[in-house]
């Protein structure tokens, strides 16, 4: 498979992009302290269930893309054969990719981007089609990120702690 440098990388991404494609790193680090398979633990705190694969996310560039342009997939259900470890608390999306979405990872990804989707087309409903996950846009507009997401590449707000009535 042909490796792209990364100025070809951010020349891809010039287009038009899926309004689904978010800059997730903050969300992404505070999911992994939650329920992550490396996070602290201790016997006095009942931590929720931890993920198999790290942080529980398709990393972006698996299909092509950067970090600021993140889908949130799921990893078990995007990228095996076994449903979510984590079920309807799953902080990550599981419903299926839409047609502009499909179309993009094919032209940002090239060929790393046809071979995800070939494995997605593979196992995403094996063995059964996966119960829904997390609507990503309602998690970035609520708890502190009031209105709309920042706009792709931006950071701001994303650093603001989340209030307590979350539940993640």
């Amino acid at each position: 498979m042909r490796m792209h440098p990364p100025t070809d990388t951010y020349d891809r991404m010039r287009g038009p992009h899926p309004d689904t494609a978010y800059p997730l790193s903050d969300y992404a680090k505070y999911i992994a302290s939650v329920y992550g398979a490396n996070r602290e633990q201790s016997a006095e705190v009942r931590l929720p269930p931890t993920f198999v694969n790290g942080d529980g996310k398709v990393n972006p560039s698996a299909y092509g893309s950067l970090r600021d342009y993140d889908l949130g997939l799921c990893y078990t259900t995007f990228k095996t054969r076994k449903p979510c470890e984590m079920g309807v608390r799953c902080p990550w999306r599981h419903h299926p990719l839409s047609t502009l979405e499909t179309r993009w990872i094919v032209r940002i990804g090239g060929e790393k981007g046809r071979d995800f989707l070939d494995g997605v087309n593979a196992w995403y409903d094996v063995p059964d089609v996966p119960v829904p996950g997390a609507n990503l846009f309602e998690i970035m507009v609520k708890d502190g990120l009031d209105g709309p997401p920042p706009a792709i590449g931006s950071r701001s707000g994303y650093d603001r702690p989340r209030r307590s009535r979350s539940p993640y």
